[in-house]
């Protein structure tokens, strides 16, 4: 019998990431079991992606097969930052 985890570093999102701003939450809800690193800035990406902020992990639950949380927007990236982390990302996992 096996139980299958995945640790993130990366919380990415099947939607638009516009209008962010600092201080802002939001939540999420992915299948299967996660690992996110609470309160410790992380990167935010689209499904593509594209990565916009730096947010932190407030909460997580577990329930049969899906993982649910909270995070709060740390800071908004500028162009350029967005810029290279994108391209990084983009290259790390295709």
């Amino acid at each position: 019998m096996s139980f299958e985890t995945k640790i993130n570093w990366v919380l990415k999102l099947n939607r638009s990431l516009e209008g962010l701003s600092r201080g802002r939450g939001g939540s999420f809800t992915k299948q299967g079991y996660r690992i996110y690193p609470l309160n410790f800035p992380i990167l935010l990406a689209d499904k593509d992606w594209n990565v916009s902020a730096i947010i932190e992990i407030e909460e997580i639950s577990q329930t049969k097969n899906e993982t649910k949380g909270k995070y709060l927007v740390k800071r908004t990236l500028d162009d350029q930052e967005i810029k290279v982390l994108t391209n990084l990302y983009k290259k790390i996992y295709d």
